[in-house]
């Protein structure tokens, strides 16, 4: 989008160049997700003057889905990009049904810290309640995320698949990557009887209109 209309471009078969003065370009794409029945995610970048990038994702509720267990972005860095400071939940990670242990303040901590010892690898580095957040390299280059309003965010140096086809923590691939998420917020970790235990109902994310959105700039 530029200005107050959206344009259209044929990114693959357009020779020369174009130039625009604006304040403001917007990219939007959407994706139609792997569910049945048919359900997509709309994905709207907008690029600042001074370089900040807004994200926004929007969901339009497909009936007869499931619930939701997360709904988030993921950006996958160079592992370079192996250090984290952040202004949130901390210093352990947390969920939305497991933060009253959790304290508000300014962390520095490393990737691979984020990745609890489990005796088989899951899920595991989220943080709540975050104001920003960001994976740094070793000259303090990276990226920031931050929002108007708090969310959560992780950093890992595996994927969800890679952490669930794992059985032991061996198993594991050599790190490439750091993968920076941001979240509205996602599923509980349930367990409340320490084994087990469904999800409560209040922290199970609904299927649902969603909207989420953030910011996010270099350092």
């Amino acid at each position: 989008m530029i200005g107050d209309s959206w344009q259209e471009f044929n990114w693959f078969g357009q020779l020369g160049q174009k130039e625009y003065e604006a304040e403001e370009v917007s990219l939007r794409f959407t994706y139609e997700l792997a569910t049945q029945p048919a359900s997509s995610c709309t994905v709207t970048y907008s690029v600042k003057a001074g370089g900040a990038v807004k994200v926004a994702m929007d969901y339009q509720c497909a009936e007869g889905l499931p619930e939701m267990p997360d709904f988030a972005l993921i950006l996958a860095l160079p592992a370079d990009y192996d250090k984290l400071r952040f202004y949130g939940f901390g210093p352990l990670d947390n969920y939305c049904d497991r933060q009253q242990g959790a304290h508000l303040g300014i962390y520095e901590q490393t990737v691979a810290e984020q990745v609890e010892p489990y005796l088989m690898p899951q899920e595991c580095g989220n943080h709540g309640g975050i104001r920003w957040f960001e994976v740094l390299d070793n000259r303090g280059r990276g990226l920031k995320i931050y929002g108007d309003k708090p969310f959560e965010a992780s950093a890992l140096p595996y994927t969800a698949h890679e952490l669930e086809n794992a059985r032991h923590s061996y198993e594991l691939p050599q790190a490439h990557h750091t993968y920076l998420r941001a979240s509205l917020g996602q599923c509980g970790v349930g367990g409340d009887d320490t084994w087990g235990a469904p999800v409560l109902e209040e922290y199970r994310p609904k299927n649902e209109d969603k909207h989420f959105e953030f910011w996010m700039q270099g350092i």
